[in-house]
């Protein structure tokens, strides 16, 4: 079973912040005595998105509920295209979503 993910939008200045904190906690917690880990993603046009940096004990969420993340905070950032996901025979659920979410193209 894959721990609990929580996905939190920020600002640029604040993941800024942020990446300082774990850029001065090399080799260590972000919270000292706790089991907090983070990782900065920064929202794309890909669905992958793309890993900025990461906290020591960070580990990516499940395909899915990354994904489904990902295309809320593009939902959000006024992001309405994306590109169709090549077929994957391990998570079939994303082409669906994806597919409910993009607009057909014009003829």
């Amino acid at each position: 079973m894959h721990r609990p993910c929580y996905f939190v939008a920020l600002s640029l200045e604040e993941a800024e912040h942020l990446r300082g904190v774990v850029h001065m906690r090399r080799g260590g917690p972000v919270i000292p005595g706790s089991g907090c880990a983070l990782g900065l993603r920064a929202v794309t046009k890909s669905l992958e998105g793309v890993l900025v940096d990461a906290s020591q004990g960070y580990c990516a969420a499940p395909p899915l509920q990354q994904l489904t993340a990902h295309l809320a905070f593009r939902f959000l950032d006024s992001q309405v295209w994306a590109p169709s996901p090549a077929p994957s025979p391990e998570l079939p659920e994303i082409a669906a979503v994806v597919d409910g979410l993009v607009a057909p193209s014009s003829p």
